[in-house]
Protein backbone atom coordinates (compact mmCIF):
# COMPACT_ATOMS: atom_id res chain seq x y z
CA UNK A 1 0.00 0.00 0.00
CA UNK A 2 1.25 3.44 -0.79
CA UNK A 3 2.12 5.44 2.28
CA UNK A 4 0.81 2.77 4.68
CA UNK A 5 2.75 0.80 7.23
CA UNK A 6 3.42 -2.90 6.87
CA UNK A 7 1.11 -3.91 9.77
CA UNK A 8 -1.86 -2.10 8.25
CA UNK A 9 -1.16 -3.59 4.82
CA UNK A 10 -1.03 -7.11 6.27
CA UNK A 11 -4.30 -6.58 8.15
CA UNK A 12 -5.96 -5.33 4.96
CA UNK A 13 -4.56 -8.28 3.00
CA UNK A 14 -5.78 -10.73 5.63
CA UNK A 15 -9.23 -9.15 5.59
CA UNK A 16 -9.38 -9.27 1.79
CA UNK A 17 -8.24 -12.90 1.75
CA UNK A 18 -11.05 -13.87 4.13
CA UNK A 19 -13.61 -11.73 2.28
CA UNK A 20 -12.55 -13.28 -1.03
CA UNK A 21 -12.90 -16.77 0.43
CA UNK A 22 -16.35 -16.05 1.91
CA UNK A 23 -17.66 -14.40 -1.27
CA UNK A 24 -16.39 -17.24 -3.48
CA UNK A 25 -17.87 -19.97 -1.28
CA UNK A 26 -21.18 -18.14 -0.80
CA UNK A 27 -21.72 -17.29 -4.48
CA UNK A 28 -20.76 -20.76 -5.72
CA UNK A 29 -22.90 -22.44 -3.05
CA UNK A 30 -25.97 -20.45 -4.11
CA UNK A 31 -25.38 -21.25 -7.80
CA UNK A 32 -24.76 -24.89 -6.88
CA UNK A 33 -28.06 -25.17 -4.99
CA UNK A 34 -30.11 -23.58 -7.79
CA UNK A 35 -28.26 -25.63 -10.40
CA UNK A 36 -29.08 -28.90 -8.61
CA UNK A 37 -32.77 -28.00 -8.58
CA UNK A 38 -32.71 -26.87 -12.20
CA UNK A 39 -30.83 -29.97 -13.33
CA UNK A 40 -33.28 -32.29 -11.58
CA UNK A 41 -36.18 -30.53 -13.30
CA UNK A 42 -34.68 -30.09 -16.79
CA UNK A 43 -31.74 -32.53 -17.15
CA UNK A 44 -29.99 -29.80 -19.16
CA UNK A 45 -26.25 -30.27 -19.63
CA UNK A 46 -25.69 -26.58 -18.89
CA UNK A 47 -26.73 -27.05 -15.28
CA UNK A 48 -24.52 -30.13 -14.95
CA UNK A 49 -21.59 -28.03 -16.17
CA UNK A 50 -22.41 -25.34 -13.59
CA UNK A 51 -22.60 -27.99 -10.87
CA UNK A 52 -19.18 -29.36 -11.81
CA UNK A 53 -17.66 -25.89 -12.14
CA UNK A 54 -19.01 -24.71 -8.78
CA UNK A 55 -17.84 -27.87 -7.03
CA UNK A 56 -14.33 -27.46 -8.47
CA UNK A 57 -14.29 -23.80 -7.47
CA UNK A 58 -15.39 -24.52 -3.88
CA UNK A 59 -12.86 -27.34 -3.46
CA UNK A 60 -10.00 -25.33 -4.92
CA UNK A 61 -10.92 -22.24 -2.88
CA UNK A 62 -10.90 -24.25 0.33
CA UNK A 63 -7.53 -25.70 -0.69
CA UNK A 64 -6.12 -22.27 -1.49
CA UNK A 65 -7.40 -20.79 1.76
CA UNK A 66 -6.13 -23.73 3.80
CA UNK A 67 -2.87 -24.74 2.12
CA UNK A 68 -2.05 -22.13 -0.49
CA UNK A 69 -1.74 -19.33 2.05
CA UNK A 70 0.31 -21.51 4.37
CA UNK A 71 3.89 -20.50 4.85
CA UNK A 72 4.77 -24.03 5.98
CA UNK A 73 4.69 -25.78 2.60
CA UNK A 74 8.09 -26.58 1.08
CA UNK A 75 8.67 -24.65 -2.18
CA UNK A 76 8.23 -27.73 -4.39
CA UNK A 77 4.93 -28.64 -2.71
CA UNK A 78 3.71 -25.04 -2.95
CA UNK A 79 4.52 -24.96 -6.66
CA UNK A 80 2.68 -28.27 -7.25
CA UNK A 81 -0.30 -27.02 -5.27
CA UNK A 82 -0.46 -23.76 -7.22
CA UNK A 83 -0.21 -25.62 -10.54
CA UNK A 84 -3.10 -27.88 -9.49
CA UNK A 85 -5.09 -24.83 -8.31
CA UNK A 86 -4.56 -22.95 -11.59
CA UNK A 87 -5.54 -25.99 -13.69
CA UNK A 88 -8.71 -26.31 -11.59
CA UNK A 89 -9.41 -22.61 -12.10
CA UNK A 90 -9.09 -22.97 -15.88
CA UNK A 91 -11.39 -26.02 -15.91
CA UNK A 92 -13.92 -24.25 -13.68
CA UNK A 93 -13.90 -21.17 -15.93
CA UNK A 94 -14.42 -23.31 -19.04
CA UNK A 95 -17.28 -25.29 -17.46
CA UNK A 96 -19.00 -22.17 -16.12
CA UNK A 97 -18.57 -20.31 -19.39
CA UNK A 98 -19.86 -23.21 -21.48
CA UNK A 99 -22.85 -23.66 -19.16
CA UNK A 100 -23.65 -19.95 -19.32
CA UNK A 101 -23.52 -19.90 -23.12
CA UNK A 102 -25.78 -22.98 -23.26
CA UNK A 103 -28.34 -21.39 -20.92
CA UNK A 104 -28.30 -18.11 -22.86
CA UNK A 105 -28.72 -19.89 -26.20
CA UNK A 106 -31.58 -21.97 -24.78
CA UNK A 107 -33.35 -18.86 -23.47
CA UNK A 108 -32.84 -16.95 -26.72
CA UNK A 109 -34.19 -19.90 -28.73
CA UNK A 110 -37.32 -19.92 -26.55
CA UNK A 111 -37.75 -16.18 -27.04
CA UNK A 112 -37.27 -16.50 -30.82
CA UNK A 113 -39.78 -19.35 -31.08
CA UNK A 114 -42.47 -17.28 -29.41
CA UNK A 115 -42.96 -19.76 -26.58
CA UNK A 116 -41.98 -17.16 -24.03
CA UNK A 117 -43.32 -13.63 -23.77
CA UNK A 118 -41.02 -10.94 -25.13
CA UNK A 119 -40.88 -8.88 -21.97
CA UNK A 120 -38.10 -8.36 -19.46
CA UNK A 121 -37.69 -11.50 -17.39
CA UNK A 122 -37.10 -11.26 -13.68
CA UNK A 123 -35.26 -13.96 -11.76
CA UNK A 124 -37.32 -15.99 -9.34
CA UNK A 125 -36.46 -18.45 -6.62
CA UNK A 126 -39.03 -21.06 -7.66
Amino acid sequence: MLGGNVGHAMNALTFLRHADFFATIAANSVVLCFSFTAYRRTRMLAFALWIAGCAICIISSVGLHTYGSSRTLPPADYRSFMEFYRIGYIVQAALGGAGSVMIIRHLLAKLDSGSAPNKPMQPTSR
